[in-house]
């Protein structure tokens, strides 16, 4: 059960006012006379308001595990897609360099070899 030793009126999200059908009751107030009768409806109504927070915060808890789920495969998504990106661009530079070699190799053949190797 939640406990709060400066307020028994403890909420779980939203605003403490707002009264929708799907608030959970807040604890009753300890009065200061002893009765047995009392004690007992006091008990009741305590745990009627623990059994109520324990099934909002397990809804809590399944939707919380759920957007993990789905963050998780959506996240893994964008960054398999943005991967793929990447090495197709990876691709196209590693094509361009073998490209920008074999001109530079051209290039260093043609300047060694002799312009007209007939003339001695």
């Amino acid at each position: 059960m939640l406990f709060s030793k400066e307020s028994n009126n403890v909420t779980l999200g939203g605003s403490p006012s707002s009264s929708s059908s799907s608030e959970v009751p807040t604890v009753p107030a300890l009065p200061n006379l002893v009765s047995v009768e009392n004690d007992a409806t006091l008990a009741k109504s305590a745990c009627a308001v623990g059994y109520a927070y324990r099934r909002r915060i397990e809804s809590c808890a399944r939707c919380a595990d759920v957007v993990d789920r789905c963050a998780v495969r959506w996240l893994s998504e964008v960054v398999g897609a943005r991967l793929e990106r990447l090495l197709e661009t990876t691709d196209k530079c590693k094509a361009m360099t073998r490209m920008a070699e074999a001109q530079v190799g051209l290039n260093t053949r043609e300047k060694s070899q002799p312009i007209c190797s007939a003339v001695k």
